[in-house]
């Protein structure tokens, strides 16, 4: 399907295929249980985006306004493209990894909440997880990774309530890391923790380097 006119829509179900987004779309809904989104423009989704399986490519953004639910234990990914969230982004179940690849950047707004545990991988070139928002694992007792070769800038709040987050790419961070029920660990990479970091709970050092280069709250 090729997007080549302004369009809006209901709900538009993506189960297969290539959805060419070459002049800005929006829709109230979106489901993607397979396919690829991609193209140079913006896909907009006022509503729930629900996710369960398929790729996001190409140059262009997917702004996921009102929520985001990613379900199904498969792999998913994002070739090139931006992914802004502004709501509630929520990894349902265990056991899947997010790809992003080729100058992929995710930029959280809102919240992104792991309800078990999950992977976000480098899948080549360059990838980047901006968090001005929320951060946060909030179900499973063990550990969720953001890979090598992630650049996780945190702006704004990283919690761990229940098992681990490990961070093993770069950031650097002028946010709030709080384990108040589980663990934040820098385990890998170079993080630099600028003014206006603050550490609260349990948030450790494994590996990696961590600059401290202002006092810490």
């Amino acid at each position: 399907v090729d997007v080549n006119s302004a369009l809006s829509a209901e709900t538009f179900n993506l189960t297969s295929g290539v959805l060419n987004v070459d002049t800005a779309m929006s829709a109230v809904g979106f489901n993607q249980s397979g396919g690829t989104v991609q193209g140079g423009a913006t896909l907009t989704v006022t509503g729930l985006y629900a996710w369960s399986s398929g790729t996001m490519a190409g140059m262009g953004e997917t702004a996921a306004n009102g929520g985001l639910y990613m379900s199904a234990n498969t792999n998913k990914s994002i070739n090139g493209r931006k992914l802004t969230n502004t709501g509630t982004a929520t990894w349902a179940t265990n056991g899947w990894t997010l790809y992003l690849s080729n100058g992929a950047v995710v930029d959280n707004l809102g919240v992104w909440d792991y309800q078990g545990e999950g992977t976000i991988a480098n899948n080549g070139g360059a990838a980047t997880f901006n968090n001005p928002g929320t951060f946060k694992k909030t179900g499973g007792t063990a550990t969720t990774v953001v890979g090598a070769g992630i650049e996780f800038d945190n702006t704004g709040i990283v919690r761990s309530q229940s098992g681990a987050i490990s961070l093993q790419g770069n950031g650097t961070h002028t946010g709030n890391f709080d384990g108040p029920g589980g663990v934040v660990s820098f385990d890998a990479g170079t993080h630099e923790l600028d003014a206006g970091t603050s550490l609260t709970g349990v948030v450790r050092e494994t590996g990696g380097l961590v600059n401290v280069n202002s006092a810490l709250s």
